[in-house]
């Protein structure tokens, strides 16, 4: 997927087009986690569809729970989103930074290879 380090960079376009597709995935990946998160708190709590939107986007968004869940099964599915919420935070963050980060370190390669020739 990314060129490698014989390789020269990439244009500012190209790198522009791979940062949309990761973008896209991220954005991809969150969608999937709030219809997830929508309906563990449609189905374990009772909630509408708005308060079960708002609920989720509060966990992922990372501002924590709303409410305390009622039952002992939404309280086990708020404790497992919790957990998944956090991992697709991290998840999505290195998504979103591994074309900026492989760029930086392919640049930095190919400036040490041009200094020792």
């Amino acid at each position: 997927m990314y060129e490698s380090k014989n390789h020269p960079l990439i244009s500012r376009g190209a790198f522009a087009v791979r940062m949309a597709k990761h973008l896209l995935a991220v954005l991809l990946i969150i969608a999937a986690s709030v219809l997830l998160g929508m309906l563990g708190y449609w189905h374990f709590e009772g909630h509408s569809w708005a308060s079960a939107f708002m609920h989720t986007c509060f966990l992922l968004g990372g501002y924590g729970h709303l409410t305390s869940p009622h039952s002992v099964s939404g309280q086990v599915f708020l404790g497992f989103y919790g957990l998944y919420a956090n991992l697709v935070f991290i998840a999505a963050l290195g998504v979103l930074m591994m074309p900026v980060i492989h760029r930086l370190l392919h640049a930095f390669h190919l400036e040490q290879e041009n200094g020792n020739e």
